[in-house]
């Protein structure tokens, strides 16, 4: 398994954090390097977002200080499905139910425990399928048309 893993300045210190903790999973790191240096967290959105539509990366992980606009961004490139989970439900349901291949949440609304525990969730959780599968294949054939 493999997770795209990024940060702006602001979630920094969560992304080594879940480097460190979550086991079995290999990471792609596309930055931040520094945590003292103001950065943009659309170029790392971008970054892991880019590595699960090009198959380089199973999922996307990216951490900045509210989620949103580092979600927005991920949702941009074509065939991802991001969601901004800030609890393991709102994860478990977005993967059940959404099939999403991409997380983003805040550093400034959880702790680095509860964005593990998020994570752990995202790999471990299978998409339902059925009923799901048709409005998700209607989101993405509505990418593909528009």
């Amino acid at each position: 398994m493999v997770i795209a893993i990024g940060a702006d300045h602001g979630g920094f210190l969560y992304k080594d954090y879940i480097k460190k903790t979550v086991k079995n999973v290999q990471f792609i790191d596309v930055g931040a390097d520094k945590l003292d240096e103001a950065d943009d967290y659309t170029d790392f959105s971008f970054k892991v977002a880019e590595l699960v539509a090009s198959k380089k990366a199973d999922y996307a992980v990216i951490i900045c200080r509210t989620g949103v606009g580092s979600v927005i961004a991920m949702n941009k490139v074509h065939g991802i499905r991001a969601g901004l989970c800030e609890t393991v439900e709102d994860c478990h349901i977005a993967r059940a139910k959404n099939n999403i291949n991409a997380v983003s949440f805040g550093a400034d609304n959880i702790c680095k425990k509860r964005a593990v525990r998020i994570v752990n969730e995202l790999i471990s959780t299978s998409f339902d399928g059925g009923r799901h599968k048709r409005r998700v294949d209607k989101i993405m054939e509505y990418e593909r048309t528009h």
